[in-house]
């Protein structure tokens, strides 16, 4: 048994099978884990809900572009509203299935920029679809508002990869500046990385590339001045995280981004993590430094848009998450950071190895016994930390479900008051009883 695994991964197309091979299998597992656990919550239902109101009342323009809380979320809208007009929303398999094949880009965006770092191809490939499962990511794994952060990065990213690899032509450059209009559009916090990319090109004095990779922002910037002046979608708007007290300062900036530091590699955050992580991403960072060339380059910039993302979230949700929801930082903020720092964590892995062991059949003993190691440990790592957070989330989300299914199939559901909220005082559960009579009318009940 042993001898023919060994052999299959001694080909040279291995490290492409085993990228596939393992992103199809814990798609499959994401799938069949929740696809009858989770179900729609919160942002779900202000997209299903008061923004379906707004596409009655005001327009498909409203019902797109409107925010939601700060964001353009209009590609998130679509997604939703899309899968339950042609599915309904009795059951939420199409959701996680959709949720997983954007995830499988998100891990070969980690494939290509970690082989471009020069890790070893074999441990890229097992390392990368670890992305989908990773038990710290929780959420990332099955819940689209979650998810999107790292698509969309990952967007962008393929941008990044567009325009900076040689003398792109024209046609590359488009598409890759619509790569990164289409990330905006599905949800507008990944544009604060974009400059980054601009940038670059300037400083390569790449004129015609940075005006076109401008594009974008100038569209965000446009929609700014436009639509995000308009009231939040939310039929609860006051309540949401960005209209709470804030406090900023670069005591709250610290500690929110060593947290996140923290949780890329476990559920709760400890000082121990993320000095683990900062010491990984250093010493990555030297070495590419050293190499110099594209390498430097995409790590830099890599460093340069996790401190922007940093920034950010510590600005506009570090003291609300810390002071007063008494939370570390959500799972999304630490896979966003991730998904940049995680090709130059592997860096050291693969020098290690390569230095270790100067012949090339030890360093592919090395680099194999790294990554299966690597895999069996995630793996087990992973199911223990998502038995902690399904323990305590998913009896949310099945009883959020049984009372959405339970009103459906309630002969008195037309005599109930229409703007009753289903959820009670919940604020951030937008669905009113009109709300569920419309689905029924849709047929999506």
């Amino acid at each position: 048994m042993t001898k023919p695994l060994i052999a299959a991964l001694r080909r040279p197309a291995a490290p492409t099978f085993v990228f596939w091979s393992l992103t199809t299998l814990f798609g499959i597992w994401m799938i069949v884990q929740y696809r009858n656990q989770w179900y729609l919550i919160i942002d779900d239902w202000t997209m299903l809900g008061s923004r379906i109101e707004h596409l009655n009342q005001f327009g498909v323009d409203d019902f797109l572009l409107r925010r939601h809380n700060e964001h353009l979320m209009a590609g998130m809208t679509l997604w939703n509203v899309g899968l339950a007009e042609v599915f309904g929303l009795r059951s939420y398999t199409p959701w996680v299935v959709t949720v997983q094949m954007g995830n499988v880009f998100v891990a070969w965006i980690v494939y290509r920029f970690a082989q471009v770092l020069n890790v070893p191809r074999l441990l890229a490939a097992i390392s990368a679809p670890l992305f989908m499962i990773w038990g710290p990511f929780t959420t990332i794994s099955y819940w689209a508002p979650e998810s999107i952060f790292v698509v969309c990065l990952a967007l962008v990213m393929l941008n990044y990869w567009l325009a900076t690899t040689g003398e792109p032509p024209l046609k590359r450059e488009v598409i890759g500046a619509m790569f990164s209009a289409l990330a905006i559009f599905i949800h507008s916090v990944c544009v604060a990385v974009i400059p980054v990319l601009v940038v670059v090109l300037l400083c390569r004095r790449r004129w015609r590339s940075s005006i076109i990779t401008s594009i974008p922002i100038l569209l965000y910037g446009l929609w700014f001045v436009t639509y995000q002046r308009l009231p939040a979608s939310n039929r609860w708007t006051g309540t949401g995280s960005g209209d709470i007290y804030q406090e900023r300062n670069l005591q709250i900036f610290f500690s929110f981004s060593w947290r996140t530091l923290a949780r890329m590699v476990w559920w709760h955050s400890t000082p121990a993590a993320a000095l683990a992580v900062t010491l990984m991403v250093a010493a990555g960072t030297v070495i590419t430094w050293r190499r110099g060339g594209i390498q430097r380059t995409i790590v830099m910039s890599s460093l340069a848009a996790a401190l922007v993302y940093m920034a950010g979230f510590a600005w506009s949700r570090g003291y609300v998450t810390m002071n007063i929801f008494k939370q570390d930082p959500p799972s999304r903020y630490a896979a966003v950071v991730a998904l940049l720092l995680l090709p130059i964590a592997l860096v050291p892995i693969g020098w290690a190895a390569a230095h270790l062991h100067a012949t090339p059949d030890a360093f592919r003993h090395v680099t194999r016994g790294l990554g299966l190691s690597l895999l069996v440990v995630a793996i087990l790592a992973s199911v223990r930390m998502r038995e902690d957070n399904d323990a305590a989330a998913i009896p949310y989300a099945s009883q959020t479900r049984a009372r959405i299914l339970s009103l459906a199939d309630d002969a008195l559901l037309y005599s109930y008051d229409r703007d009753e909220f289903v959820f009670g005082d919940n604020s951030w559960m937008d669905l009113t009883i009109r709300d569920v009579i419309r689905f029924k009318e849709r047929g999506w009940l």
